[in-house]
């Protein structure tokens, strides 16, 4: 798997184009503010077709340009059904909004991810793992062969996912910690701030957390 790495012009958010090969195909993992023009260059940089953009959550910071890459690639847009009204309407984002957020309209709109459903993008297999607490419909990535896991707000370099915001719940994010702790130490994190990590490097926070739930 080949991994470029997308930094958003607000709260250092981050974005993901995953594809199997040069000349192949490709999956879009958030699209923070300020990232369309730079998805495109890195599309036909290395020659893919983008089959999939995927939110791993409803916060403005990561769908901020989903309508436009929508446009560019003609491409559906996707995220678990608790988080995808924000998608179509993000109006009703709780938290604040520094920048105005197209709404995506239409079939771009097409699918509502759910527990276990897999992503095909060439010869790439992405499992989504529904990972409540930070939103309702938070949800990480999982491609086993690669060992790749893009974690959203869950889990990021020292430190995990807030849980205060409305719809956030401490009780269920300690759960989906505890849920990916179950992956091996070599899986390579990908989260949506900051470094990319291992969960070996983060383990003593998945086993403060699994502690939690006991």
């Amino acid at each position: 798997m080949k991994i470029d790495t997308v930094v958003g012009a607000a709260r250092g958010a981050m974005g993901y184009m995953a594809y199997d090969h040069a000349g192949g195909s490709a999956i879009i993992v958030d699209a923070p503010y300020g990232t369309a023009a730079t998805f495109r260059k890195a599309a036909a940089h290395a020659n893919v077709e983008v089959l999939n953009i995927v939110s791993t959550h409803g916060h403005w910071d990561q769908i901020a340009e989903n309508a436009q890459l929508a446009e560019v690639f003609s491409a559906p847009v996707s995220a678990h059904s608790w988080d995808s009204g924000r998608l179509s309407n993000p109006a009703i984002s709780t938290e604040k909004v520094e920048e105005k957020v197209p709404p995506v309209r239409g079939k771009s709109l097409d699918l509502h991810l759910g527990e276990d459903q897999l992503l095909n993008v060439g010869d790439l297999t992405f499992k989504i793992l529904h990972t409540p607490g930070h939103t309702p419909g938070s949800i990480c990535l999982y491609e086993a062969k690669a060992g790749v896991l893009f974690t959203g707000d869950l889990l990021m370099q020292q430190e995990v996912g807030r849980a205060d915001y409305p719809g956030g719940n401490q009780g269920k994010l300690m759960q989906s910690l505890a849920r990916i702790a179950t992956l091996p130490d070599a899986t390579k994190v990908f989260p949506a701030h900051g470094l990319p990590t291992t969960l070996g490097k983060e383990r003593w926070l998945l086993e403060l957390a699994t502690l939690a739930t006991l």
